[in-house]
């Protein structure tokens, strides 16, 4: 018992600082020259984070609201966001608060398929550590692209050890290999990791009460549903598609615990699924009934066989082998993965395809530990041939993931300006109240929503992917500024916006205005070489 202690104190420090690392090296933040430090392939989603933890650390968006969209709830999965703004509101600085929160949910993560791994193998423990490697180096058929253009001599390695980017990165330039079956995901969406790692303790608490065949009492199965309908905050498309893997698991076995469960999850997630649905039945999803995922298109059977070929690799033979394999738990698992694997290639269930993956992401986590079980079983297997089969496959399966983790090693770092390097924003954090709205052109990096503000129309991904409706907006802050009279300045207030913010430079802006009538009705409170600040 002892040692057991120990050896996990040890795996989970270790864990804890590999997840240290890899969260730091997407993440960070300079403060000599006041700037944040993001890695190349997390560019396109910290615009969003950033903005959403400034706006929770200002303690002035309480609703909450999205500070690209004001005035309507935030239907982001926001707990993670929240969280690390709090921290920042009592100083911790923003890099740690988020890196911090982001390798403890890591940790917690990759422990729970080391116990989830360890109980489907009756307590073998290199199931358990084969598990976390098997996440950590995804699989793919990547590496044979990689080895066809790799040295062939002793120069092979340094050449992975300097590996440079991913050589897929489907659906974004055109490969079959999506990015989604790397790191990438996991460390640009800090919120997926997070509710995984809620989803995998759910899942080994129930596995661990089926497999000892207790009587748990009716309280203990309410609180699991608790916890899954809390989840929804973290990640709401994680936490339904826990709630599927448990009737997968507890179906037709312990009927009334899944009543409970059920009761419990969605009194617990209503007051968000309100928020949720407030926005979106009204909004316009492209496409419920979406085949084939992202696979080529016109779909067919034969390519849609062949992308998950592609993007499974040896796991496409591995998962029907670990379900001939493992035991009744371990199957009931596997099927309720495979229920999820589905649904991510039947329908659409948000605005864009490509965001199925995090169906597809923990589907795959899911289906580790009974994989790490086939390979343990497959190795005490008497005779050689067993064993080359163990290790070759083992190999298949994470030699793509190794040369992945080197990008996550070598990834290009992007510098982008905070106060007070950035004068824009040094005059909005010192000079503006906390809850002040703006009417700004939309960008990536805003520096309205970096310093905390709110942007009454930020950035088109931003809104759009949750369900605003983005182009209804627009055209009505066209109307406003293209139309200014004293009239519509006091229709602008009545939305509680303050100030609009006018770029010196009209190359590629949306909005159309006249500078005489704005100089006329408004007055200026800040200018710079880039941007005029006008306050209603």
């Amino acid at each position: 018992m002892v040692k057991r202690v120990i050896g996990d104190a040890i795996l989970i420090v270790v864990l804890l600082l590999f997840s240290w690392w890899l969260m730091a090296k997407s993440f960070g933040y300079d403060t000599g020259t006041s700037q944040f430090r993001i890695a190349r392939h997390e560019v396109g989603d910290f615009g969003l984070h950033i903005s959403l933890i400034r706006s929770f650390a200002s303690d002035q968006n309480r609703g909450p609201e999205s500070p690209f969209f004001p005035g309507r709830p935030l239907v982001y999965h926001y707990a993670v966001d929240w969280l690390a703004g709090l921290f920042v509101r009592i100083g911790i600085r923003i890099d740690t608060a988020l890196n911090g929160i982001s390798a403890l949910a890591l940790t917690l993560l990759l422990y729970g398929l080391y116990r989830l791994a360890i109980l489907i193998s009756n307590g073998k423990k290199v199931a358990g550590l084969l598990s976390i490697a098997l996440f950590v180096l995804p699989g793919n058929l990547s590496f044979i692209d990689i080895l066809k253009e790799a040295p062939k001599n002793f120069s092979f390695f340094s050449y992975f050890w300097r590996f440079p980017d991913y050589i897929h990165k489907g659906p974004f330039d055109g490969s079959v290999i999506t990015i989604y079956t790397t790191l990438a995901p996991y460390l640009n969406q800090r919120h997926l990791i997070a509710g995984m790692a809620i989803a995998v303790w759910v899942i080994w608490v129930i596995v661990r009460w089926l497999d000892g065949n207790k009587r748990i009492p009716d309280s203990r199965w309410a609180l699991v549903g608790v916890v899954i309908g809390a989840a929804t905050r973290v990640h709401a498309v994680v936490a339904a598609a826990t709630a599927i893997v448990v009737v997968a698991l507890l179906l037709g076995r312990r009927n009334r615990a899944l009543f409970l469960i059920g009761g419990a999850a969605f009194f617990m997630a209503l007051p968000h699924l309100f928020e949720l649905f407030s926005i979106r039945i009204g909004a316009r999803v492209n496409q419920f009934w979406n085949p084939g995922y992202l696979a080529p298109q016109p779909l067919s059977w034969g390519s849609w066989i062949m992308f998950w070929i592609y993007n499974l690799g040896i796991f496409v033979i591995l998962i029907p082998c670990a379900y001939r394999w493992t035991n009744g738990l371990g199957r009931r698992l596997l099927i309720g993965a495979g229920l999820l694997f589905l649904i991510a290639n039947a329908v659409q269930i948000s605005y864009r395809i490509e965001h199925n993956h995090s169906l597809i992401n923990f589907a795959t986590a899911l289906s580790l530990p009974v994989i790490a079980h086939l390979f343990v079983s497959w190795w005490q297997k008497h005779g050689i041939t067993w064993r080359i089969l163990t290790v070759s496959t083992v190999f298949l399966s994470i030699t793509s993931g190794l040369f992945n983790l080197m990008v996550v090693k070598n990834d290009y770092q992007l510098m982008v300006d905070d106060a007070p390097k950035h004068q824009f924003m040094q005059w909005i954090t010192t000079k503006t109240d906390s809850g002040s709205v703006f009417i700004a052109q939309p960008a990536l990096y805003d520096p309205v929503t970096l310093a905390g503000r709110k942007n009454y129309l930020g950035h088109e991904y931003y809104v759009s992917v949750m369900g605003y409706d983005y182009w209804g907006r627009r055209k009505q802050i066209d109307s406003w500024l293209s139309n200014l009279n004293l009239q519509t300045i006091t229709e602008m207030k009545k939305h509680s916006i303050r100030y609009v913010v006018i770029p010196k430079e009209r190359k590629d802006v949306q909005y159309t205005w006249d500078n005489d009538t704005m100089d006329t009705l408004a007055r200026v409170v800040y200018g710079d070489e880039s941007v005029r600040v006008y306050e209603l």
